[in-house]
């Protein structure tokens, strides 16, 4: 059984454009919702991180049907991503993080300190960027504990799932509801919602 330090030792190892090369890639992507139209693109980016370390993708779209009942004007298709990998255990845990932002007005964009969609490292630790906090950040931070996990050959107690989700910001149709309703969520839930200073 490897010691806790052993673990600690590699999480320090990360540098920070490890941290963000990642980030930038999910801040990137205007995934602001409404209208929402850029969740493939998202989900294409992602997916590589969780097939590299051996788990298997599963996309599920929300019915338009159930979309239409959202009072908002939203675009293209509300593709949800899925990644699993089994253990061998007899328990689960299922990681929950939302595609989504809030929106960015444009108007007046010179009025920003830093571009929106553009992740900026400062010198003082703070990272900025539309989705920094809300969840972008988190399912980076998530793929960065997962990849220290697999190089220490790491066997958690728990089969791994890690959702990344629709329309969070705007409910009545999210898709963890529709994925709940529908028996994708096993064991227990873990939401990376995180509001935590001085990361903002």
């Amino acid at each position: 059984m490897i010691d806790i330090e052993e673990i600690y030792k590699e999480v320090d190892k990360l540098n920070i454009e490890e941290v963000m090369s990642i980030i930038k890639r999910l801040i990137n992507i205007k995934t602001v919702v409404p209208p929402g139209d850029n969740y493939q693109e998202y989900v294409d980016v992602i997916s590589p991180y969780f097939e590299a370390l051996g788990y298997s993708l599963e996309e599920v779209t929300v019915p338009n049907k159930l979309i239409q009942e959202i009072p908002h004007d939203l675009r293209g298709p509300r593709v949800n991503l899925i990644a699993k990998k089994d253990f061998g255990q007899d328990k689960d845990v299922t990681f929950y993080g939302h595609m989504d932002v809030v929106p960015a007005p444009t108007e007046g964009i010179e009025e920003w300190r830093f571009p929106p969609f553009e992740a900026k490292y400062l010198e003082n630790g703070k990272i900025y960027g539309r989705g920094v906090s809300d969840m972008k950040g988190a399912m980076a931070c998530l793929i960065l504990a997962l990849q220290i996990m697999e190089k220490l050959e790491l066997t958690p107690i728990y089969n791994i799932s890690v959702m990344n989700c629709t329309d969070e910001e705007i409910g009545v149709w999210p898709g963890i509801r529709y994925l709940a309703e529908q028996g994708y969520i096993k064991g227990i839930v873990f939401c990376m919602e995180w509001q935590i200073h001085p990361t903002i």
